[in-house]
């Protein structure tokens, strides 16, 4: 595609070039505020046979092909198209752009969210044509637009699965709590099989169900104290200093990725 061999030609040594290649056959790739999407070929003859070039809003931080997402709109069974993608890209700080059709890369609407100065490190295209924005400090919103291309948003439910009626207490002694603001963010993961969107934090695994319309959250699990109690015993534990050594031991998760 010439759009993204012009942009790996004209990067400078020291820029910072981001991509990601989405299962359905959509890759971007951001160089500095340039978006450049193209459709892989199913052929070897077509390697790629669509490329748009969009304009990404400003921003104070390096962008990341993680605050991009695309989802097709087309018929199931049939093949994507410029005119069945949507894309939408989040700045760190929080600004929403969103593009509803790419044929016209000029058309787009944006917003601003402000959730006390968060800010954001990933963007997921989920069910429905909408999509969630995470950020760094574990908040999930899900943000759904309508036709005309006005965004609504909320946060995504928590405490509503099989455990939703009992109390804090419990639910520490049982490993199921809900994200809380001091939970760095490592990874999230979108499994569009079973409709379910996966959080990583530095401490837990969070899972939620995703409709059209709502979500529900099935599973909050304290992954830290399960490595804790269990491989770090499995390792260490005839060692006579366990308990010395157990307390420096320090847990830091990487990604998120499912096992087929």
């Amino acid at each position: 595609v010439h759009g993204v061999v012009e942009a790996l030609r004209m990067a400078d040594a020291e820029d910072d070039l981001s991509m990601l290649l989405d299962e359905s056959g959509w890759a971007w790739l951001v160089h500095k505020d340039r978006l450049i999407i193209w459709k892989i070929g199913q052929s070897s003859i077509a390697k790629c046979s669509i490329c748009k070039e969009l304009q990404l809003p400003p921003s104070d931080y390096i962008w990341t092909a993680h605050l991009i997402a695309v989802c097709c709109l087309n018929v199931p069974g049939e093949a994507s198209s410029l005119q069945s993608l949507v894309v939408m890209a989040a700045t760190r700080e929080g600004t929403i752009r969103y593009w509803p059709s790419l044929v016209h890369e000029s058309s787009y609407t944006e917003t601003n969210m402000d959730f006390g100065g968060a800010l954001y490190n990933f963007l997921t295209g989920v069910k429905g044509g909408s999509f969630i924005l995470s950020s760094a400090r574990s908040q999930f919103i899900r943000l759904t637009p309508d036709s005309n291309g006005k965004i609504y948003q909320h946060g995504l439910a928590q405490g509503q699965g099989m455990f939703s009626g009992i109390g804090r207490k419990v639910s520490s002694l049982l490993g199921i709590l809900s994200p809380s603001n001091d939970e760095e963010l490592s990874s999230v993961l979108w499994d569009e099989d079973d409709s379910r969107f996966y959080a990583m934090t530095n401490s837990n695994l969070y899972k939620w169900e995703i409709e059209d319309n709502a979500e529900r959250q099935i599973l909050s699990w304290d992954i830290n104290r399960i490595l804790k109690d269990n491989i770090m015993e499995s390792i260490w534990g005839s060692e006579s200093n366990y308990g010395d050594i157990k307390e420096d031991i320090n847990v830091q998760y990487l990604d998120l990725q499912q096992n087929w």
